[in-house]
């Protein structure tokens, strides 16, 4: 039943009074994964990705805000560092310093890494990274002919890039060492046109593991997934996860492309400060009682869990590593 704009303001304002006169989630102590995006500039134009549609103003995080960030954040229970937004970080000419000084500052158990379409990848680029301390690169190549990469990736390029992978195993050998872990994965969408099984044949000899998962909408940007309608529960990432873009601007999540949903600005504010404010808990009071109606970019989600669907099944379809601190968050029970 859709709700009236007297009902929808009635919800708000009894939200709003809840946080006021009750006491804040200091979601801070509970954020496990952060994603900080480096750069919105991308060299390719995939059509899984949203990057064709996005508006807002393209640019690369200056050196100095990053530092701040990880400096606010050193301290944090954090598990997973990901330098990745809608963008390639390698565009990012400051990329290796920003991993190197986020690896010298957060604990030597929180993973540093960042996806890449690898068309920038040289050798040199990569020892710089090793040298930096990343600890896992995630590819993105989800398919196995020059064909299908063209139409995937949006850019012919599919021998160099191949290239530029196939060689990465070989320069950890020929150095001694161990990270970044080369992690790949397959997307199921239908313009792949190809199996899983086929796709890791091809491409396991390169990589240290795999991490597949399935092809979402990020929120209006695709279509792969039908929303779900009815009494459905929150996907659980804002409640472990924290998203900053380029510019500064704390949004919901990573599937915000367009920075819709935006908290505040660490330029003249700290990130707790911004996630302790009216703005920032309303949205997770919304997603704790399940109004999403208040937050269309989330009531139009194809991440949010239909109630017949809330079990081991729906969870595929979430990253892994996620998926375990959503499972604890949410009380799902593995079956």
């Amino acid at each position: 039943m859709k709700l009236t704009e007297e009902q929808l303001a009635n919800l708000e304002e009894g939200i709003r009074f809840d946080i006021n006169y009750g006491e804040r989630r200091d979601i801070t102590k509970e954020i496990r994964i952060f994603l900080i995006e480096t750069t919105n500039y991308c060299n390719f134009n995939c059509c899984f990705c949203p990057y064709e549609k996005m508006k807002r103003k393209k640019g690369t995080m200056d050196f100095k805000l990053f530092k701040k960030i990880i400096d606010e954040i050193k301290e944090w229970n954090i598990e997973d560092l990901s330098l990745t937004g809608i963008g390639e970080p390698l565009l990012d000419p400051k990329i290796t310093e920003k991993v190197k000084y986020a690896r010298e500052k957060m604990p030597k158990e929180c993973i540093i890494e960042f996806n890449t379409n690898a068309s920038l990848l040289t050798k040199e680029k990569f020892i710089s990274l090793i040298e930096a301390g990343l600890d896992e690169l995630r590819i993105s190549a989800f398919t196995t002919n020059y064909e299908n990469y063209k139409k995937i990736h949006g850019f012919n390029n599919f021998n160099k890039v191949k290239d530029n992978i196939k060689n990465l195993k070989e320069i950890k050998k020929s150095l001694g060492v161990k990270n970044p872990i080369i992690s790949m994965g397959f997307f199921n969408f239908p313009e792949s046109q190809e199996t899983r099984n086929d796709w890791f044949r091809y491409w396991q000899p390169y990589m240290d593991k795999e991490d597949s998962w399935e092809a979402h909408n990020f929120s209006d940007g695709k279509n792969y997934k039908q929303v779900p309608k009815g009494k459905r529960f929150s996907c659980g990432r804002p409640f472990i996860m924290g998203d900053i873009l380029w510019n500064g601007d704390v949004c919901i999540c990573c599937a915000d492309y367009e920075g819709k949903a935006v908290y505040g600005n660490v330029r003249n504010k700290s990130v707790k400060e911004i996630m302790l404010s009216l703005p920032y808990q309303s949205m997770l009071k919304i997603h704790k009682e399940r109004k999403f109606e208040l937050l269309p970019i989330c009531d139009n989600c194809d991440q949010l869990i239909p109630n017949n669907l809330r079990n081991k099944i729906t969870i595929k379809r979430i990253p892994y590593k996620i998926r375990h601190q959503i499972l604890k968050i949410l009380k799902w029970k593995h079956s």
